[in-house]
């Protein structure tokens, strides 16, 4: 029986030889889905493995995901995708209503996979494979900075259960931007380095069709990081090799937003006849501050007063959040584990993890002025 088992490992180890590895991506790998695990351990083990977060999450997205699993049965069994879903009411244009919300997202299709009583234990399950597969992305993303193995694996930790998970906990749909945003910075940095276009293209369309939400915004942030990283990195290049490059960019950007584009203008166009769009006035309410120089209300508009809470009252325990979030997450978009109270400030629970990169800042910056690179200080500066 042991000589069985010996060989049957041997048998292993010669087919998948980075078991034998303790640095293997596979083990590191697995930290990252144990960590998820005990992100959400408390919820898993006393609730069903669910992570049954109140708000929207509990009142919206966990029905949405029951609508969505028959739609796409509806769709394998027949052949005709729904177009109306006459779930709501009268019914509504299921692309330009239900995008948003995750119909065409990558990580709902293993859910598809499982029994529908399991919805909300697969939708726990995904809520770790976002995480994981943000931190394995942006591992690559940093390493394709030069930056070494062990660093690039401990800051991909930090991304990976950022403060923007503790926020958008429960506003499920804003996950798919922790896992496919290092596509977008991986893709730019293989053009610049005169490598094929394709994983800034992937990236594009995957947060396109799973939140296209923010695909304009990190297009925008993409272009702007694209051209610093170009003058970063052009004396490293011929003339002609730089005109490639931007070609090659550009093309890139078109081809990403046109292979999303049958998400992207429907949504468009459904979203500007909303009533919350038409009320945003934020930009009107700016542009006439500064018309009449009313400089009182630009600061607030442009700086949020944390002094007081959601509720208008007086919110001196802010001051707390820095050191409550160097060592806990906030519990949801509303609650804080070390302060009794019930009208936490939420995006105060981005500040997770935080403090600590904040004080690497200032080491890095030490270190950029010492090394002479002064062009990473223009970023610093701008933001």
């Amino acid at each position: 029986m042991a000589r069985k088992w010996y060989r049957f490992k041997q048998y292993i180890f010669a087919k998948m030889p980075y078991l034998k590895d303790r640095n293997s991506l596979f083990y590191y790998a697995l930290i990252l889905i144990g960590i998820g695990i005990g992100f959400y351990g408390y919820a898993l083990f006393t609730q069903y493995f669910t992570v049954p977060l109140g708000g929207d999450y509990t009142q919206q997205y966990v029905a949405f995901h029951y609508n969505f699993y028959d739609d796409w049965w509806t769709f394998f069994k027949t052949g005709k995708f729904v177009l109306w879903d006459h779930n709501t009411f009268l019914g509504a244009d299921n692309i330009t209503s239900n995008t948003y919300y995750g119909l065409f997202s990558p990580f709902l299709f293993p859910i598809l996979l499982f029994p529908r009583i399991l919805i909300p234990q697969m939708m726990a399950i995904m809520m770790i494979a976002r995480m994981v597969t943000g931190g394995l992305f942006f591992r690559l993303y940093l390493k394709q900075l030069g930056v070494k193995e062990s660093t690039a694996r401990l800051f991909a930790i930090a991304y990976a259960f950022c403060g923007w998970i503790s926020y958008y906990l429960w506003f499920n749909n804003f996950f798919e931007v922790i896992s496919f945003f290092p596509l977008v910075l991986l893709g730019i940095e293989k053009i610049l380095n005169r490598e094929k276009p394709y994983i800034l293209i992937v990236g594009l369309f995957l947060l396109g069709i799973s939140n296209y939400f923010f695909l304009i915004t990190i297009c925008f942030y993409g272009v702007g990081y694209a051209l610093f990283r170009f003058f970063q990195l052009r004396k490293k290049h011929t003339r002609k090799e730089n005109w490639i490059i931007l070609g090659w960019g550009v093309g890139a950007f078109a081809i990403g937003l046109m292979l999303a584009a049958w998400i992207l203008i429907p949504n468009y166009l459904n979203a500007m006849q909303a009533p919350r769009a038409e009320d945003a006035t934020y930009l009107i309410s700016l542009k006439e501050a500064w018309a009449n120089k009313d400089w009182e209300t630009l600061k607030n508009l442009l700086f949020y007063d944390w002094g007081r809470n959601n509720s208008g009252e007086s919110a001196d325990y802010r001051v707390l959040y820095p050191f409550v979030s160097f060592f806990y997450p906030a519990i949801s978009g509303r609650y804080v584990s070390l302060i009794p109270i019930i009208s936490f400030e939420n995006i105060s629970g981005s500040i997770f993890i935080f403090t600590p990169s904040i004080m690497l800042l200032f080491v890095s910056v030490f270190n950029t002025i010492r090394k002479k690179k002064f062009s990473h200080l223009i970023p610093i500066a701008f933001f």
